[in-house]
């Protein structure tokens, strides 16, 4: 079943990820770099270094599961990314991972730029709706 929500828990992996990884390759950063059991039913958060794309894998009863997500434009807020040295992995929450891929951020004076091209698409999109009655 695909499912994710509020009761499992989130790692965030903090280094930048090459998202060519596949299955295999992102279960060796979780055993091998992250320390974790991979068969816990927890989540593993995989950002590039462009913070543009995501991968979550998730080991569900049989087998596992990537979910992707690539933005159109601009970047994901995350936290910042730890330096060299120190640990690779932060505990990450559900609200705090649906709120990086809405774009929703806690200081509302900084806007990111894929809101401001979504909110341009969508008031195009109300124009064009209006033309046509």
């Amino acid at each position: 079943m695909f499912s994710l929500g509020d009761g499992t828990k989130f790692w965030l992996y903090s280094k930048p990820t090459d998202m060519r990884k596949n299955f295999n390759m992102l279960s060796g950063i979780v055993n091998n770099h992250m320390g974790k059991n991979l068969y816990s039913g927890d989540v593993f958060v995989f950002v590039n270094s462009a913070n543009n794309m995501m991968k979550l894998l998730r080991y569900e009863p049989g087998g596992l599961v990537i979910y992707n997500k690539r933005l159109d434009h601009g970047r994901m807020h995350l936290v910042e990314r730890v330096q060299e040295g120190d640990p690779t992995i932060t505990p990450f929450e559900w609200r705090r991972l649906v709120d990086t891929i809405q774009g929703i951020i806690d200081d509302p004076r900084r806007r990111l730029q894929r809101l401001k091209v979504l909110r341009d698409v969508q008031m195009e999109a109300s124009r064009a709706e209006q033309k046509t009655f």
